[in-house]
């Protein structure tokens, strides 16, 4: 097993890795995303079409808005990583451990120590145009990648965004104005995955400065495909509808840990 330190003087990618031989390539962990853009939506959806969504996790909606349960699509263009150069839209649920409460609709879950949060996202689809990102994804974290025909184009104050299925049919597109932003904090997370049936938790290191857009017109809608990212759009009754919040970076670098098993129960 290869073994590498690197040793910039607390610069942010300073730190021991190791190298992974995977199915279809090698990696190192941490694994580093330079270049990342990297922008994401957040959707009110209802408790009763999110929960046939949760079933067997272990895990609940950990994040409210207005009452109501938050759901998030993030629309990634990867220019330089450990994987490569890669598209990816992921749709997670912000999600905590069941039995453990919150307050104030879970917000302050975002913030603090990644060692002790509970906060993290549960990822429900997650396709991407990369071979080697899909089974780096599944192999090291159980992520549900799957490849995909995407397309982002973060352009001057607007996003056009789209993703079709084999068939060439439209799964989804999210476009439109963004507006005017303001500077919002890079915000480190945790995600919760299965890889061979059992719990992971994994620690995402970020930095690069975002813009909320408080005034977007962003619009998110499915096309005619079967895709199951549509299917599960459409289940979360977030198919028209615009996001509340859209926070984004054209300058993101993050660092996944290695996932930590968790045992039977999330804790």
């Amino acid at each position: 097993m290869d073994q590498e330190t690197v040793s910039r003087n607390g610069d942010f990618w300073e730190g021991p890795r190791i190298g992974l031989t995977l199915s279809e390539g090698r990696t190192w962990l941490p694994c580093h995303f330079y270049q990342v853009h990297y922008m994401v939506a957040l959707f009110k959806t209802t408790d009763r079409q999110l929960q046939p969504l949760l079933e067997g996790s272990g895990l609940r909606s950990g994040l409210r808005w207005m009452g109501r349960p938050v759901v998030a699509m993030g629309l990634i263009q990867y220019q330089k990583s450990d994987l490569g150069a890669y598209q990816e839209i992921i749709l997670s649920v912000p999600a905590i451990p069941q039995g453990v409460q919150t307050v104030f609709g879970g917000w302050g879950g975002l913030f603090g120590d990644l060692e002790r949060r509970s906060l993290g996202q549960y990822i429900l689809q997650i396709p991407v145009t990369s071979s080697f990102s899909m089974v780096a994804g599944k192999e090291i974290w159980g992520y549900p990648k799957r490849l995909a025909d995407i397309h982002h184009q973060f352009l001057p104050g607007d996003l056009h965004s789209e993703m079709h299925d084999a068939g060439g049919q439209l799964v989804l597109q999210c476009r439109g104005h963004l507006g005017f932003s303001l500077p919002f904090v890079p915000l480190s997370l945790v995600t919760y995955s299965f890889k061979n049936g059992r719990p992971l938790r994994t620690r995402v290191s970020v930095k690069g400065m975002m813009r909320w857009f408080p005034a977007q017109k962003l619009m998110l809608s499915t096309g005619a495909s079967e895709d199951p990212l549509a299917i599960q759009i459409r289940q979360l009754g977030i198919d028209g509808k615009r996001p509340f919040m859209v926070l984004d970076s054209p300058a993101f670098q993050s660092k996944f840990f290695p996932g930590e098993e968790v045992g039977r129960e999330w804790r």
